[in-house]
């Protein structure tokens, strides 16, 4: 039980730990905890757009996606050319000494493969969630999503993998961060 206390206490530090976005400009970009739930709800959308039965191994995937950012850090991709991090390593020795080792490890395994449609979908909500935070920067009155359109549509956009990503990656174009609130029953 001392080591899954432990490993509660580091999920928890994920919400001090910003995310590489702060870089460009603006520190108002979530946390990698906040990030990491966005993604579990964008995840379980595609998931059943994409007819996925495995709503749980989504869920699990998702929140154990960047859990290993506690150790490593979060890295853009210009610092990815520069640096190496043992994602393997840090989340084994997270998860290892855990009652959700046995549970979490093999599903992390799946998901760094990447060969499942699941782990597909888990990489889309990840590229899915930038373009969430761009929407709402903008929306902000930020440049940033203009800036970044190019790289988007040149690098991210197409590591879309699934139908459901690319579909919903284009309803953003025209969705705003308050849509929800104007249409909802007051």
């Amino acid at each position: 039980m001392k080591q899954d206390l432990q490993l509660l206490y580091e999920v928890g530090s994920l919400r001090f730990l910003k995310r590489t976005w702060s870089q460009f400009l603006t520190p108002e970009f979530a946390n990698t905890a906040e990030h990491t739930l966005r993604v579990i709800w964008i995840s379980l959308v595609l998931g059943r757009h994409e007819e996925s039965n495995r709503t749980e191994a989504l869920m699990k995937m998702a929140l154990i996606e960047d859990l290993c950012q506690s150790r490593t850090g979060d890295i853009n991709g210009m610092q990815a050319a520069y640096t190496t991090r043992d994602k393997k390593r840090a989340t084994q020795d997270i998860l290892g000494p855990t009652s959700l080792h046995e549970d979490l490890l093999p599903l992390w395994e799946e998901l760094e493969a990447g060969d499942t449609l699941e782990a597909k979908i888990i990489k889309d909500a990840d590229y899915l969630d930038m373009y969430f935070e761009l929407k709402e920067q903008e929306f902000r009155g930020s440049s940033l999503n203009a800036a970044w359109k190019e790289v988007m549509e040149k690098f991210y956009a197409r590591k879309l993998q699934t139908k459901s990503g690319r579909n919903m990656l284009k309803e953003l174009e025209t969705a705003g961060p308050l849509d929800w609130y104007f249409s909802a029953r007051s």
